[in-house]
Parts: C-alpha cells; structure tokens; sequence
C-alpha cells in the first residue's frame, strides 16, 4: 500500500492536473466563443467554433464540456506514462505502490473524461454513444471502450483490496495494461485532433517502448511474469507450425538475399 507521502504526492498532483484542465476548458471555450461573436471563425454551431478536425472521427462544438473532456484524457494520458514505466519495470513482488497511486490517478482522470462527454456532448443520452447522428461518430470504438472503462475501474478497485497477486491477477492486469497503451496511443495519435493530445500520446509510447526495450536488455529473464510467460507461449505456438530451432538463421537469410 502506498505510504502517507506517496498518496499525498500523487494525490496533489492529480488535483492539480485536473484543476488546470478544468480552468483551461474555460478559456479555451470562452475564446472559442468569442471567436465567433466577432466573426473571426466559420461554422460555428451554437456560438462555438466547431471545425471538422480528424476526418476519422466526428467533431462536436468547442464549448467547456468538448475541452474538458479533451483535457481529461490528457491528463488521463499523462498520468499512465509514469505507471506504465512503472509497471513495465515491476519487480517480481509486483509494480508496487507509486504504480498503484498512477494507475489509480489515471482511472480517476478517465472517468471524469467519460463524464464530461456522456453528460456534457451527449446530454446524458447512452444511446448517442453507441449509434451517434453525426457522421463518423464521435466515439469511434464504444463497443470497446466501454467494458476497458469498466475493466480498468474493477482492476483498481481489486488492486487496493487485495494485496496479495494470484496468477490470474497477474495474467488480467498484463493484459489490461497492453489493452490500455493500445488504446491510449491509437485515441490519441492517431485520432485525436488536438495537438497537446497527440503530443501526449506520442510520450507515452516513446517512453513506455524505451522502458520495455530497457526492461529486455537490463532485467534477468522472469518466467513467472505475464511478459515470461507470453514469450514461452509464442515460441510454443511456433513450434506447432515450424520449430523455431530448425528456422534459417540472420546469417543464412542475408546469404539467401545476397544472392537474389
């Protein structure tokens, strides 16, 4: 469990990311209207700018709710850098309790985002989620979205509840952390429209790929670990299509390409 420094530390800093995105949202929707009101921005809808942005993905009007909800996932995004570095770099006890307090944080920063855009763009209406009236929606994934949202929620509840990590507690957090990092990285590099988002997004992969490079070249081979065991499985799977002992060699490969 986290010490009371740890909590205190994380906790603050969490408060004050989301105080900062929360009057950031402000600003941002404030100027955006003003923008409007003196005719300096097109297509504005209901007195806020709404510009068509990612062409893989809906955009709806630029008022507080669309900027809170884009700064949350931010902050979302932001906070799992330092647990996914740190889960990455777990020793075998497990990730231990800064992990617990980033990834706990990072949840929290989620579930505000998916508040202020369930009750804020979409009026509270679930159905918009799942079959939106623009085209391309503005959730390009609901149907995935959703039970990771639910998932990552019961695995910090489970987190903070049991201390001890049986082995399918190891096997549903591994995999839930590479379900998230997918998610994260393709949410925002690749579709967001908002710079700091991408910015954010390209961080965590840079950085959770560093670590993960680090964590192969520096840490002893665990076996027992979620990483241990998806490799021994690969290599496993290999061999029921070609043993992987009797496959050519980087030297006989280059030899074979020379040639051609």
């Amino acid at each position: 469990m986290p010490s009371l420094r740890q909590f205190v530390y994380v906790t603050g800093l969490f408060l004050l990311l989301i105080a900062a995105a929360y009057h950031a949202a402000g600003i941002q929707a404030a100027e955006g209207a003003k923008s409007c009101q003196l005719g300096l921005t097109l297509g504005c809808v209901n007195g806020f700018p709404q510009p068509l942005g990612n062409p893989l993905k809906g955009s709806s009007p630029h008022n507080f709710d669309y900027f809170m909800t884009i700064n949350a996932i931010a902050v979302s995004i932001a906070l799992l850098i330092p647990a996914m570095a740190l889960f990455v770099l777990r020793r075998p006890g497990g990730p231990g309790p800064v992990w617990l307090m980033f990834w706990t944080a990072a949840n929290l920063a989620f579930l505000i985002h998916l508040y202020a855009g369930v009750f804020g763009i979409f009026g509270g209406d679930w159905r918009l989620i799942f079959h939106d009236v623009t085209t391309p929606p503005r959730v390009t994934h609901p149907n995935t979205d959703v039970p990771i949202a639910i998932w990552w929620t019961l695995d910090v509840v489970l987190a903070w509840a049991v201390t001890y990590r049986p082995h399918w507690v190891q096997l549903e957090r591994g995999l839930l952390h590479i379900f998230i990092f997918a998610s994260a990285v393709m949410s925002s590099v690749v579709l967001s429209s908002n710079g700091y988002v991408r910015w954010t997004g390209a961080a965590l992969l840079v950085i959770t790929l560093f670590w993960a490079l680090y964590r192969v070249v520096v840490y002893p081979f665990d076996a027992s670990s979620f990483a241990g065991r998806l490799y021994v499985w690969t290599f496993q799977g290999l061999n029921l299509i070609a043993p992987w002992y009797r496959l050519s060699t980087w030297r006989s490969l280059k030899a074979r390409f020379s040639t051609l």
